[in-house]
């Protein structure tokens, strides 16, 4: 598998592959709870 470019939540500071949320600088968590973005469907690697 690819390795995927990870990101820092602006908001919650946890790691989050980019490519899972629709906003750059939120988790897809954060995303979801904060505006109403769809959440991404959770498939953990690596602890993240």
């Amino acid at each position: 598998m690819a390795e995927k470019e990870l990101a820092i939540c602006d908001e919650c500071g946890s790691l989050f592959f980019k490519g899972s949320s629709q906003m750059m600088g939120l988790c897809p968590e954060c995303a979801h709870v904060l505006y109403g973005y769809p959440n991404c469907d959770h498939h953990f690697q690596d602890g993240r």
